[in-house]
């Protein structure tokens, strides 16, 4: 039993040197013994608890912003509700004056007029009252299309408020499902005091370098495929053009190319495609990176190739789906069809070994 505690003590300490040290650097993948897997999947679970806190805060401040939108929103209904509810009386009246009443004494009257001039003169004072009851109608009519669609989005902000409600939930009883977990792997390891420490200063290296790091990432990636369309034009990797179908071949040495062409950062990074995935993989200030996805073609409400991102990991320790999740949705890795030619319509894209290839389709 002391002899299990002293290795995990030193692999603790040795883990905890290795993520510390700002003159590292990786060389190869360093051999983890047995012990130590158990110690990465803890490692894994406390950035899961990192990233499940800034998501509980995210998904808070989203509430909170429904919630108060929602308020507004209903405060706007009811002042339609009131404006359009006075102006129904009016309406009721303009109606039966134009079927019923006055307006159709006006038409008789013109009707029946003996001279041209008072004829005139009548039907400017008749094309004047029309004018006014049709900005009446239109008035009304966009009003409460306005209204139609003020409820719309009450039910639509609703919806948005129960699913954040019900992701809050499942949040919290993730976190504590998981914390509960790295409780009990602490009490058990037998020294609890030295994973505790390299728990902290691996949540804190993420936090103010990894998390970073990944963002400079990403941010150049979303600019540089703003202009990828660019590489699709000047590849000479055409695979074919029969009629209004055009077939181009990228491959990753292409995109590496194209992508440290605009921007420096990708030096420390490389692409590679492998069969239904883009993977990259890369060392910069001794932090080690993957990011792998895969892309898929959207019709709606916009053709685009859309990229989604599956696998994060940081320093060989796996980050969670919300992760991913929060990235994509922050940043805009596709790429649009429609820059290489307007026209352009986006039907299929295959990944395999070394290559990317895009079918485009025009649509004319």
């Amino acid at each position: 039993m002391h002899k299990r505690t002293r290795l995990i003590t030193a692999a603790c300490m040795a883990t905890i040197f290795l993520f510390s040290r700002t003159d590292y650097v990786y060389t190869e993948p360093v051999t983890i013994p047995e012990m130590e897997a158990h110690q990465q999947q803890l490692l894994e679970k406390s950035l899961t608890l990192v990233e499940l806190d800034r998501e509980i805060s995210r998904i808070s401040k989203l509430r909170e912003s429904t919630e108060e939108e929602l308020r507004l929103i209903h405060k706007e209904v009811k002042e339609h509700e009131a404006g359009l509810q006075a102006q129904h009386s009016k309406m009721s009246a303009l109606l039966n004056s134009m079927y019923q009443g006055e307006r159709l004494q006006l038409w008789s009257l013109l009707l029946s007029t003996r001279s041209w001039k008072d004829a005139l003169s009548l039907l400017d004072t008749v094309q004047l009252l029309m004018e006014g009851d049709r900005i009446l109608l239109d008035q009304y009519t966009a009003d409460a299309r306005n209204l139609s669609a003020k409820k719309e989005m009450v039910m639509s902000r609703q919806a948005l408020l129960k699913q954040s409600e019900e992701n809050l939930q499942a949040q919290r009883e993730h976190w504590t499902s998981l914390q509960q977990e790295v409780n009990e792997a602490l009490t058990e390891s037998g020294d609890a005091a030295a994973l505790k420490q390299l728990i902290d200063d691996m949540s804190r290296y993420w936090l103010t370098s990894g998390q970073e790091l990944f963002q400079s990432y990403f941010k150049a990636m979303a600019q540089a495929m703003k202009d990828f369309p660019e590489l699709l034009k000047q590849s000479n990797q055409e695979l074919s053009l029969d009629g209004l179908q055009y077939t181009v071949m990228v491959t990753d040495d292409d995109l590496n190319s194209f992508l440290r062409q605009k921007n420096p950062l990708f030096q420390d990074i490389r692409f590679t495609f492998v069969k239904d995935q883009v993977i990259a993989e890369g060392t910069k200030d001794d932090m080690k990176v993957k990011i792998a996805g895969y892309y898929t073609v959207q019709q709606k409400p916009k053709n685009v190739i859309k990229f989604h991102l599956n696998e994060l990991e940081f320093n060989g320790l796996q980050l969670p789906e919300t992760t991913s999740r929060a990235f994509e949705e922050r940043f805009d890795l596709g790429f649009y069809p429609q820059k290489i030619m307007a026209v352009f319509k986006a039907e299929r894209i295959i990944i395999e070994d070394d290559k990317l290839i895009v079918s485009l389709k025009m649509g004319l």
